[in-house]
């Protein structure tokens, strides 16, 4: 209804007197009487302006409530440029103002009500009563108020246990996996390899321990070390350094949302376990990012050689430990993402003549078995990828 009238941006309080509606008009400092005639509101000229009134602060224009009592008399709540740090004042007949409940820093409400002023100290959660002669003021004391205020401060500590139990979780979490990712690997049917330089791309099978059981011609068989490709090394080079800049910008961004504007209030539930989670992503990153780019793919003997590091010892996997998908190549434990016949990040070529032959006497699985089998073997992305998609059902479920 107050749509049709013009000069409300933002009404925020309504008073009944007799047949008047006062509605206090933030925007404008002032009190504005209308008549209601046919369920039609109209203005009738009366207006109680603030400017008008002498002894406010002057911090003090915004008017949010007001109220009048038994005597005629305006009682107004009224707040600074921020809507906030209200005072309170009864408007006397002689245009002058009488302040009460100076003390309170931060109310946050008021009512008038059997010759006396009632104020809500939002921090303290508090009411607080003041004689409308005397001026003076105490706290109420009420059963049910120190019920509600228990009830408050319940709630509160257990959002917080809550936010920093899940802070705990993620983070032994992310040191947990982390350890795991460390520690966690096993070698199958392991080959010594030796100290050798990566820069020799065929070494013969005499500087490696080798089963002399074998027949002549099997131990004269050479090495081939297939080199990694330069341009797949320079992006995984520079997806690491990407990495690094991930909890910062998590932070800005999440900080954005949250903060803007609202510096004072409580930091959302949500947002700290984010920020661990973030942080937690850059070693997780790194880690399998060095893997990937230390990981040498030997052939030898009619099976892969996979060693991690120049001087590790060598798995030897073949073709019948080895599955594989349109996307992705897994085998005893060891998940060669990112490989295959059409991409991979060592050299195409020397791949596809020494490694592709032995690739190709694996089976083909769907993905989802794949991510069964890597799931059974404990890897350890694949651990965090189900973690991930859990965390983030947590998350809409949450923020539902």
């Amino acid at each position: 209804m107050l749509s049709e009238l013009d000069g409300f941006k933002f009404p925020n309080h309504l008073v009944e007197d007799g047949e008047k509606i006062w509605v206090v008009d933030t925007n404008h400092h002032q009190i504005v009487a209308l008549g209601v005639k046919n369920r039609q509101l109209s203005r009738t000229g009366d207006v109680v302006s603030l400017s008008d009134y002498s002894g406010m602060e002057s911090a003090h224009e915004w008017p949010s409530i007001a109220y009048l009592d038994d005597h005629q008399r305006w009682w107004v709540m009224v707040n600074d440029s921020g809507m906030a740090h209200p005072g309170f004042y009864r408007l006397n007949k002689d245009k002058t103002t009488t302040r009460f409940a100076s003390q309170l820093n931060d109310a946050s409400a008021m009512l008038v009500h059997d010759q006396k002023l009632y104020v809500g100290q939002y921090p303290e959660n508090k009411v607080w009563v003041f004689d409308m002669q005397a001026g003076d003021g105490q706290a109420v004391t009420s059963q049910a108020l120190s019920t509600l205020n228990q009830r408050i401060d319940d709630e509160i500590s257990s959002q917080k246990t809550k936010m920093w139990s899940i802070i705990a979780a993620i983070s032994v979490l992310g040191i947990g996996l982390l350890a795991f990712a460390v520690y966690g690997s096993k070698p199958i049917a392991a080959v010594q390899s030796g100290a050798l330089a990566r820069k020799n791309k065929r070494i013969f099978s005499s500087r490696i321990d080798v089963d002399l059981s074998q027949s002549a011609g099997e131990i004269t068989q050479k090495i081939v070390w297939i080199p990694h490709s330069k341009k797949a090394t320079q992006k995984l080079k520079l997806a690491k350094r990407i990495s690094y800049f991930v909890p910062l910008c998590i932070f800005i961004g999440l900080g954005s949302v949250f903060f803007r504007n609202e510096s004072e209030k409580e930091i959302p539930l949500v947002f700290w376990p984010m920020v661990v989670l973030a942080l937690c992503v850059v070693p997780l990153a790194s880690y399998a990012i060095n893997k990937i780019m230390n990981r040498e793919l030997g052939v030898f003997n009619g099976a892969l050689l996979i060693r991690q590091g120049k001087i590790a010892q060598a798995v030897r996997l073949y073709g019948k430990d080895i599955v594989y998908t349109n996307n992705a190549l897994y085998a005893k434990g060891e998940y060669l993402m990112w490989q295959n016949p059409q991409y991979t990040i060592y050299d195409k070529a020397a791949f596809e003549q020494y490694a592709v032959p032995v690739l190709q006497q694996g089976r083909k699985v769907s993905d989802w078995k794949l991510y069964g089998l890597r799931l059974k073997d404990g890897d350890v992305f694949a651990v965090i990828n189900l973690l991930g998609v859990c965390f983030l059902v947590w998350l809409a479920w949450y923020s539902y």
